[in-house]
This record gives C-alpha cells, sequence and structure tokens, in this order.
C-alpha cells in the first residue's frame, strides 16, 4: 500500500478553497438587513444591577465617592452591620463589615468620574450571596435617595452644610 503525499501546491489550492468556503458562509449567516442595521438595539430591562462569576454584584451611582462613601456608610449602619475595616485607596474606598450572624461582606467603592462610582458587593465566599448584596444595594440607593433630595439644603439631616456665599 502506498501513501500519497500531497505537494505543497495541492495544499494551498486545499486552503484556499477551504477559506473560500468559510468567508461564504459568514457571509450568508452575518447579513442584515439595512434597516435592522439602523434601529438601536433596545434597552434591557433592569435596576441596573451587574453581577459577577466572582460573586460581585455591583451598581453605579450618580455622585462623589464621598457622596457614594457617605450613603454606603449609613446604609451599613441602617442594616446593623458591623464595620471591621476601612481601607482607603486612590480614588476607591474598601469595607469589610459582618452581620450578627457572623457572616462577611467586603464592599468596594471606585470613583468612575467625578459624578459617578461603582459600588461592589461580596457577601461571603466564593460565589457570594447575591439576595444579601442586593439588600444592601437597596439600602444604598436609599441613603442616596435621601441625601440626593436634601443636596443643598442648608442643615439637611446627615450631610455638611454647604458653605455661604459672601454677600456683596
Amino acid at each position: 500500500m502506498r501513501v500519497r503525499r500531497m505537494g505543497a501546491e495541492r495544499w494551498r489550492r486545499a486552503i484556499t478553497l477551504c477559506g473560500a468556503m468559510l468567508l461564504l458562509v459568514v457571509a450568508a449567516c452575518g447579513g442584515k438587513k439595512e434597516d435592522e442595521q439602523k434601529q438601536p438595539p433596545p434597552e434591557a430591562p433592569g435596576d441596573g444591577i451587574e453581577t459577577s462569576w466572582t460573586g460581585y454584584v455591583s451598581k453605579t451611582y450618580d455622585g462623589s465617592l464621598d457622596f457614594v462613601v457617605g450613603a454606603t456608610r449609613a446604609a451599613v449602619q441602617k442594616l446593623g452591620l458591623r464595620m471591621i475595616d476601612e481601607s482607603p485607596g486612590l480614588f476607591r474606598m474598601s469595607f469589610n463589615v459582618e452581620s450578627q450572624g457572623g457572616e462577611s461582606a467586603v464592599i468596594q467603592i471606585s470613583e468612575l468620574t467625578k459624578t459617578t462610582a461603582r459600588v461592589s458587593i461580596k457577601v461571603g465566599y466564593l460565589l457570594g450571596n447575591q439576595d444579601a448584596a442586593r439588600r444592601i444595594h437597596s439600602e444604598i440607593e436609599a441613603e442616596w435617595n435621601v441625601r440626593h433630595k436634601w443636596i443643598g439644603v442648608p442643615g439637611a439631616p446627615g450631610l455638611p452644610t454647604p458653605p455661604s456665599t459672601p454677600k456683596a
């Protein structure tokens, strides 16, 4: 029995033919109508919460880093969580908290722009408890709403009084 070897020229032709067939398949499957391409994609319904494979539940809030950190501290206090550790960093703040039952959580706040910050929460270990993280986010959002409502109001609860402007 003889084994035939394919020459270099035959290899090139075979590869070219396979490439051409692949291009035809891609062109046939990937083509869209013009009116479909012009329409913007529909917005996904949701509450703005993102989850990761590592167990973090994140949400972006409008407000400076200090504003969102203040709302987060107030939410942690209202939920009865014990603050174990605070770690400030460059454009970020991290909290380690613990529930009365002993379950731990990590809250990381990162400043994305001057007016937005992302809060990422992981409750427990490995994949995390997403329901508990969402509960903490709902409390942060409630605090954020209260504080946002009182912006610029002198003597607002829990907010520093804005500096007074000199009268001319």
